[in-house]
């Protein structure tokens, strides 16, 4: 028998039934349709008009349309546009039957592009290679989606399981030591007790405040402030504010600095706290992978009307072929083999970061080993500002 109509997957692991909805006003080409494609295991849901079929598509799932352009009220043509404008209808192959002549429909093929055109009279052999066609690639589509799906969620399970139950079970531990042994724990077992759980809820503080950025982000928020807060602020203030706000904290954790800032009266446009904490996440990624060195090197210039913030490392460098998948949420590049703290956000956020900044990140293997991250953002126009300024002064 043959399988044209059956789907090749479902979520409980059975075979189910592929859906074509077929409009046609009229009833002689609806009942052939639906012959056919019965014939071929398709379930078929008949409709007489677009704007039946539209409430069809709002009501219930539909893998295939099949509809004629000829049709009173609302044209196949317009219910097409229509069925693109819903969000259950986006994604749905459409076959549009056009009138004798018009094989090659450029209203359809220009205005409706993803509309498979065929001419009647019908050819039922040539429809069916066009449904299984589309049909076909609808079905891999959404697979190859609930695939990604799939390996996203476990990605997420796993990182988070270990990134909450690692810190959470430093903190349990500690206070249960501390409970159990208090009076006989001496002045340095307990200091240690009590840094082991200061460190794990500082970890556990900075998964929930990556999360709370990363929700900031997604609602746009992060955009929003910028069109609002952000200043002009030159080149030798940002890297000023870095080093005395943000590089303490990896130096007493044993890094060092090394800074050099060429073009340091050019400014940029930027919020400052989100800036300093974008570049301080390119640090904290370059000390992580140093395993010997942990010396950074940021090295500022001017490139054409770009600022280029560079930190370079001496660390275990990174595959190019895997950047994409290292600024997406909750990855770390070889992880099973490398013991690394966080969540995976930090890189997702940081390119968040320069995006809303109208800026970007770029990644360089460095000769001799390591790696150069490069924030690049671009140069205030002074000659904008200089033709502003006055103006704001007269107000």
């Amino acid at each position: 028998m043959s399988r044209d109509g059956v789907r090749a997957y479902s979520t409980d692991g059975e075979v189910t039934p592929l859906s074509v909805l077929v409009v046609d006003d009229d009833p002689l080409i609806v009942a052939l349709l639906t012959g056919l494609l019965t014939s071929k295991n398709y379930v078929v849901i008949k409709s007489y008009s677009g704007q039946e079929a539209l409430k069809v598509v709002q009501s219930q799932h539909v893998d295939l349309i099949i509809c004629d352009v000829v049709m009173p009220s609302m044209s196949g043509y317009d219910f097409f546009s229509c069925v693109r404008g819903e969000v259950e209808g986006a994604h749905i192959p459409v076959v549009l039957m056009t009138p004798p002549g018009t094989a090659v429909d450029d209203q359809a093929a220009h205005a409706h592009a993803g509309a498979r055109c065929v001419s009647k009279p019908l050819d039922p052999q040539m429809l069916l290679a066009a449904v299984r066609e589309l049909i076909g690639s609808q079905v891999s589509s959404e697979k190859l989606s609930k695939q990604e799906f799939d390996a996203y969620r476990k990605r997420v399970v796993h990182t988070l399981s270990h990134e909450f139950r690692t810190p959470l079970s430093a903190i349990n531990v500690g206070i249960e030591l501390l409970m159990e042994h208090r009076e006989s724990l001496d002045s340095d077992r307990a200091t240690n007790v009590l840094e082991a759980v200061r460190r794990g809820g500082q970890r556990l503080e900075r998964l929930v405040r990556d999360f709370l950025i990363l929700q900031q982000m997604e609602a746009g928020i992060t955009n929003e402030v910028f069109v609002s807060h952000a200043s002009a602020v030159p080149i030798t203030e940002v890297v000023e504010r870095f080093m005395s706000f943000k590089a303490p904290a990896h130096i007493g954790e044993g890094a060092t600095f090394s800074v050099d800032v060429k073009g340091g009266t050019d400014r940029v446009h930027v919020v400052e706290s989100n800036i300093l904490d974008c570049l301080d996440r390119l640090v904290s990624n370059a000390i992580k992978f140093s395993t010997n060195s942990k010396n950074v090197e940021l090295d500022v210039a001017i490139d054409g009307r770009e600022a280029r913030f560079a930190v370079k490392d001496r660390g275990c460098g990174i595959d190019l072929a895997q950047l994409d998948s290292a600024f997406e949420i909750f990855t770390q590049i070889d992880r099973e083999t490398k013991e690394q703290q966080g969540g995976g956000m930090g890189l997702a956020i940081a390119r968040r970061y320069a995006t809303s900044h109208k800026g970007r990140i770029e990644f360089s293997a460095r000769e001799g080993g390591g790696s150069i991250v490069t924030l690049i953002l671009p140069l205030v126009d002074e000659a904008s500002v200089a033709s502003i300024d006055p103006l704001m002064r007269e107000q």
